[in-house]
């Protein structure tokens, strides 16, 4: 079919009743270089434009061909506004909106064309029904031909209003009927959709000057941005009768081919540190409800991964594909294929994959002890278990609380499906909290210190109702992190870029000297490890720093059972990452046996002593209670600023004896229950009275083990960042 033939055909579809006259329309048009664009818009407005309240405003980005003459033209109320240079795609619709004299604006890029002459009007007609924005669809026109294929043919549509999907970069927009017949709807008529393109927008001009484009994006996402924001004023709503020609990418293509991915991306990042959670949540709740109420996320069909791990889960695995494909969605086993939910079995090969997923669901039924060693437990949406014996080992292994039992896992329930779905469901008063580390990548993270203070912390939010999400630095920009509400970032060695639509909270546990100028005024609410430091970067900033202290994980610090493997009068964990490690030196030089437990000792003394490399976080418990005593040092920076490590925490929970460097702070958490050491005479010292009296080290075990499990927990600084949370 030929563009005439369309033409005529589109037509046909639509009444010739419309306003042709009433408020005073400003066409905001951006150009640069858009001579040929220009020339057929205005002949479109001339020729196939039945509404004549119309006033043209070119925002003309410093053209150096014909555009300007192409304007001069132009009969009928017009203005100008001259850039220099080339501005933003937002930038110069606002200035255009702010010279415009119309009651309405179209926002119009310079490369649509009319094909219905009532199109305007059926515009106006929809905005005055109560619209907040009215859209028009939009139609690929005859391209010319090119080496490189467009991904929809000719003459079908470009835009019919905008839906939203999720990836692993995060929420995106995705146009509606791309590719579809224009023909194909009949009785065209309006639908309220969530966005529409700024191609062709109109909207009051006093919304548009209340909330303008955000000039922060360079040419892309700034429309989807305005609709959701111009949402909250009222319906956003497609007008099908009015439909015009869109000549795409016309300039963009001409001057920023160069850039355009890499502006993309940082498109895409903003749009998503603004409406990545929001945008989640609402999408989440139509997976997981009624097909009928699908309105964020179009129609498009959706996937569920589900895989069994094993023949002995093959069965379950089978029943719950069947009833997923019953309640329409697409079925696949291979878990790299993307999927809306994810449901496992067994434990998934690619763990990161699964758990940086929006919804994944870990079904328990046998093999608890490699679910809990992998880390997908943490990072899975919900953990559902078959019986109540596997939840309690679940419990023992992972962390209490948490996990669902259902046990239509073993009964082959008919609705099984869909109740796994519903566990992955947005919870009305919850929010999901992202806890970030700095560790680089997921292969490091499991041996990265912070990631298991990470991980016992999102357990204690868990156990509040929440969820939560493990973000190390590879996923600062991707959705797991823009589908929070609340980030908390464990300070260590890196400074997180923050993002707009969350609340955003700083736990500075270490490394305070590598704060960076301005970093803390990106927070919501922050807090030190330190009450000295708190109180000097409260004076330092002049906003309120909270004291919260480290703490330990009681799921996995407690007491049990000695492990001869780990017996030793004198116990060291540490890596040897600082050139001053003074503790080992000095237990060296007193002559003083002892094992040591670390990485990097090479190159140093020490290294004849190393009986490993690394202790499983899961066995340090039963090292710290199983030795003498432990021994702890800390950092320079901050044993000088008074942070006072987790470790000394985590021995104490255990039933252990620890023994360390005096710290500014220590005695106000433990009193005297933490014996100290300031130089090598005295660590000596302290070791032969504590080795000598095994009451004594039972008294400082049990009197320690009580101050930390009464106010030293993971849930009680769960309890105390969801308490602040609550004053702001």
């Amino acid at each position: 079919m030929e563009e005439k033939a369309l033409v005529r055909a589109l037509s046909r579809l639509r009444p010739q009743s419309a306003p042709t006259d009433g408020p005073l329309v400003s066409i905001v048009v951006t150009n640069r270089d858009g001579e040929a664009h220009l020339r057929r818009l205005l002949d479109g407005l001339s020729k196939r434009t039945d509404y004549r309240s119309v006033e043209f405003v070119l925002v003309d980005n410093g053209s150096s061909d014909g555009s300007r003459r192409v304007f001069d033209r132009w009969i009928g109320k017009k203005k100008l506004v001259a850039n220099s240079e080339n501005q933003s795609f937002s930038f110069a619709n606002n200035q255009g909106v702010r010279a415009a004299s119309g009651e309405l604006v179209l926002l119009a890029n310079n490369d649509i064309e009319p094909v219905h002459p009532s199109w305007l009007g059926y515009m106006v007609e929809s905005l005055e029904d109560g619209a907040a924005a009215v859209g028009a669809m939009l139609v690929y026109p005859k391209r010319p031909q090119s080496d490189n294929p467009p991904a929809h043919p000719d003459l079908t549509v470009q835009h019919l209003g905008v839906f939203f999907e999720y990836s692993t970069w995060g929420v995106r927009a995705v146009n509606l009927g791309s590719g579809d017949d224009p023909q194909a709807i009949t009785s065209p008529g309006q639908r309220e959709v969530p966005a529409i393109t700024a191609a062709c927008l109109l909207a009051r001009r006093s919304d548009l000057l209340a909330t303008p484009l955000d000039e922060t994006y360079w040419y892309g996402s700034e429309d989807w941005d305005l609709g959701l924001r111009l949402g909250a004023l009222g319906r956003i709503v497609l007008d099908e009768r009015a439909v015009l020609f869109h000549h795409e990418f016309g300039t963009q293509d001409k001057y920023m081919s160069e850039s355009w991915l890499e502006g993309r991306t940082r498109n895409h990042q903003w749009f998503n540190a603004m409406w990545g959670p929001a945008l989640m949540r609402k999408l989440r709740t139509e997976l997981t409800g009624s097909p009928t109420a699908w309105y964020f996320r179009g129609d498009r069909t959706p996937r569920a991964c589900i895989t069994s791990g094993s023949d002995r889960n093959e069965a379950v695995a089978q029943e719950l594909r069947e009833q997923a494909r019953l309640a329409g969605w697409i079925v696949s086993e291979d878990e790299r294929q993307g999927c809306d939910i994810a449901i496992a079995l067994a434990p998934p090969k690619d763990v990161h994959r699964f758990t940086g997923l929006d919804m994944s669901v870990a079904v328990v039924v046998g093999r608890e002890s490699e679910w809990a060693r992998t880390g997908v437990l943490d990072g899975a949406t919900a953990v559902v278990t078959s019986d109540m014996a596997t939840r309690m080992r679940v419990d023992a292994l992972w962390g209490a609380g948490i996990a669902i039992v259902d046990k239509g896992l073993i009964s082959g329930d008919l609705d099984l499906f869909s109740r796994l779905l519903a566990t992955a469901a947005p919870r009305p008063n919850t929010m999901r909290i992202g806890v970030s580390t700095c560790a680089p990548d997921w292969e490091k993270a499991q041996f990265w210190g912070d990631t298991h203070l990470a991980r016992g912390l999102m357990r204690a939010f868990r156990r509040l109702g929440h969820e939560t999400a493990e973000l190390i630095t590879s996923d600062w920009h991707r959705s797991k992190a823009s589908s929070c509400d609340v980030v908390i970032h464990l300070r260590g060695l890196h400074r997180r870029p923050v993002a707009r639509g969350q609340w955003n909270l700083l736990w500075i546990i270490s490394h305070p000297d590598r704060l960076e100028p301005g970093e803390c005024d990106d927070y919501d609410l922050i807090a030190s490890a330190s009450m000295q430091h708190a109180d000097m970067l409260s004076s330092e900033l002049g906003r309120t720093v909270h004291y919260l202290p480290q703490a330990t994980d009681a799921d996995t610090f407690r007491i049990g059972a000695r492990d001869v493997d780990f017996e030793a009068p004198v116990l060291y964990v540490g890596n040897a990452r600082w050139p001053h490690r003074r503790a080992p030196r000095w237990l060296m030089r007193n002559g003083r046996s002892f094992h040591l437990y670390g990485k990097f000792w090479e190159d140093f003394p020490e290294a004849s002593l190393v009986r490993g490399e690394y202790i499983a976080n899961r066995d340090l418990a039963a090292a710290y209670r199983s030795a003498g005593v432990v021994v702890a040092d800390h950092h320079g920076s901050m044993r000088t600023t008074g942070f006072v490590a987790n470790r000394l925490f985590d021995v104490l929970a255990s039933g252990g004896v620890v023994l360390s460097d005096d710290v500014a702070g220590l005695s106000e958490i433990f009193g005297d229950l933490v014996p100290t050491y300031s130089d090598s005479g005295e660590l000596e010292s302290q070791l032969r009275i504590l080795l000598a009296d095994p009451a004594l080290r039972r008294r400082l075990a049990a009197d320690g083990r009580e101050v930390v499990l009464s106010g030293h927990t993971l849930d009680h600084r769960a309890r105390q960042w969801m308490e602040l949370l609550d004053r702001l």
